[in-house]
């Protein structure tokens, strides 16, 4: 089955910082978006990775 998407949100640049991706999906959680496209490196060290 073909699935068309009408709303897709691409998400870029996050570089491991994974909680501000989630804040946005709750920000975002009332918008009518079909599709999330996340593009980058969500297991890189964020700014509040331990050294």
């Amino acid at each position: 089955m073909t699935k068309h998407f009408q709303r897709l949100l691409a998400v870029g640049g996050l570089s491991g910082e994974v909680e501000g991706l989630e804040t946005l999906f709750v920000r975002l959680s009332d918008e009518p978006i079909d599709a999330v496209a996340v593009a980058g490196d969500l297991g890189a060290l964020g700014a509040h990775a331990a050294a």
